[in-house]
């Protein structure tokens, strides 16, 4: 009867042990990506409503977070990123950007601070009007960067930027 009681200890042990484990990775792995950050494009085929840039933000930590900054802003694609620091191999780190990101970037958050509760998801939204050929995407991909007050940066995936959005679609098309 004692050895019954042994064994149902290190059963009981041993799954508390894994049910720590998990739990554990699941909180990491919370802290080390506090949101969850999904771009999206909108493409519209009428004069009266505009095409838009859009992110939907979820606070996946459970802890109040306030968002400073959101925006979107196009990125080299990355076959040319590696090309341009194997071929300048000895770059200054402040000219990094330069190799990373391109130059048009959209401000998709209004006001100055954002509080997210915990599990709350907002959307973020940009409407583009293509009133100025500066305004047009160069680069063919973009990402969508969060700012939180910690002073911590997350950035999103890479989305492709559609053809009627990009500077040579237009120039050909003129």
């Amino acid at each position: 009867m004692t050895e019954f009681f042994k064994n149902l200890g290190l059963v009981c042990g041993a799954l508390g042990l894994v049910i720590g484990t998990l739990y554990s990775i699941r909180k990491f792995w919370r802290a080390l990506f506090p949101i969850k950050i999904k771009p999206e494009t909108t493409i519209t085929f009428t004069e009266q409503i505009h095409d838009s840039i859009n992110a939907v933000v979820t606070n996946r930590s459970e802890d109040v977070i306030y968002i400073t900054e959101c925006y979107a802003q196009e990125t080299q694609p990355l076959s040319r990123t590696i090309i341009g620091h194997l071929r300048h191999p000895f770059l200054r780190p402040s000219r990094y950007p330069c190799l990373w990101w391109g130059a048009v970037r959209f401000k998709l958050l209004n006001e100055h601070q954002l509080k997210l509760e915990p599990g709350e998801t907002v959307q973020f939204k940009h409407q583009l009007k293509f009133n100025n050929p500066l305004s047009y995407f160069s680069e063919h991909e973009f990402k969508v960067i969060v700012k939180l007050s910690t002073g911590r940066i997350i950035v999103s995936h890479r989305l492709d930027v559609p053809d009627r959005w990009h500077i040579f679609f237009v120039r050909n098309n003129a």
